[in-house]
Order: structure tokens, then C-alpha cells, then sequence
């Protein structure tokens, strides 16, 4: 039974879907675990249709992956990206916008969106830098504080159940290839463009 790709984000009403389980009925209904695990494949990667590929493969994990987080998460009301703030800030202490942009790996006009939405929610507050007047320094409230456990408790189930079948092995052997992609995909991106 062949994957579908999940949507990067899915709100009611959008293709006509209403209710998470009607979305993942739709766009991931593997059957049983013997469907995922015996797929048929043609000889060689590359004549396989682009849906099977392993950099489709990847997109689609990573999607479905945070469509799972942000099920979970949407019972303390929020998503991955503010869930990742608010646990990343406790940790790590009061950090300026474009900071923890970086260090989360999302874009700078992205990172103010979520800030802004946990600050109306009085999860963050927004304090003036102590070392420059012109900067602003993120932390997290005490409300906010007081999601931490809960996230934590969520991301440490999820990650049991993601991982479920797939022996401490599999995930060393996983982590080094997708590090090595992750290697060649920033060497590419830092080439120069090549001539068309």
C-alpha cells in the first residue's frame, strides 16, 4: 500500500477534511506494519517513480513527524516550533530573537511570528538587552515555565512510539548517513552556482 505524503500543516475544512483522524486516514493509511515494511522495489533507486526515492522518503518522515508532534502538543495548545521555544528558552536562559532563530533553525520573520504569539499568551516575555539598549532578549514566563514538564513528558512518549521496532543499532547507522547527507547538502549549498 503505497505512503502519502502528509501536508506540511492542515487546518479544518482544508480538501475537505475535517477531523485529524479523517487526515491521517487520508493521507496515512499504511494498513499493517507488514505494509510498511515489505514495499516493493524497483532494481535501482533511481528507476523508481520520485515518491520512492529516499529524498522523498525523507520529506515525508519529517512531515509526518511533525504532524504527530503537533497532534500531541495541540492539547496544551500549541505546535513543535512554540513547544521548541518555550523548552529551549527554559533551558538554555534569555536569549535575543536572532539567536534562537539560529539555534532552532527556523527563519528570522518566522521566529518573530511565534514570539509574538507566545508573548500574547504570556508564555515569553520580551526584556531590553543589558549589554546593547537596541536588543531585545526572549524568556520564558513563569506560565510558560510551567508547560516545560508536560512538553517533555510528550516529546519522551512520542519519541518511545517513533521509535518503536527500530533497534538502538538502526538509529546510530540512521544518524551518520542522514549527518553525512546533512554534510554533502551544506557543501552543496555553499558551491558556487554552477553555469546554466
Amino acid at each position: 500500500m503505497p505512503v502519502r505524503v502528509l501536508p506540511a500543516t492542515h487546518e479544518p475544512g482544508v480538501d475537505g477534511i475535517e477531523d485529524l483522524d479523517e487526515l491521517r486516514k487520508r493521507y496515512w493509511d499504511l494498513g499493517s506494519e507488514s505494509d510498511v515494511t515489505a514495499p516493493a522495489h524497483p532494481s535501482h533507486e533511481l528507476d523508481a517513480p520520485p515518491w520512492l526515492r529516499v529524498e522523498s522518503t525523507l520529506m515525508a518522515t519529517a512531515r509526518a513527524i511533525r504532524f504527530a508532534y503537533n497532534a500531541r502538543l495541540a492539547d496544551l495548545g500549541l505546535t513543535l516550533t512554540q513547544a521548541s521555544v518555550l523548552v529551549f528558552l527554559n533551558d538554555s536562559g534569555p536569549l535575543r530573537q536572532a539567536q534562537l532563530a539560529e539555534k532552532l533553525g527556523v527563519g528570522r520573520a518566522a521566529m518573530g511570528t511565534t514570539i509574538d504569539w507566545l508573548e500574547r499568551h504570556a508564555f515569553v516575555e520580551r526584556q531590553i538587552d543589558p549589554t546593547d539598549g537596541r536588543a531585545w532578549r526572549i524568556l520564558t514566563t513563569p506560565k510558560g515555565k510551567d508547560l516545560v514538564e508536560p512538553i517533555t513528558q510528550i516529546d519522551l512518549e512520542l519519541r518511545t512510539d517513533l521509535r518503536r521496532g527500530i533497534s538502538r543499532e538502526d538509529r546510530q547507522v540512521l544518524a551518520k548517513l542522514l549527518l553525512q547527507m546533512q554534510w554533502n547538502l551544506a557543501r552543496i549549498a555553499s558551491a558556487p552556482p554552477r553555469d546554466r
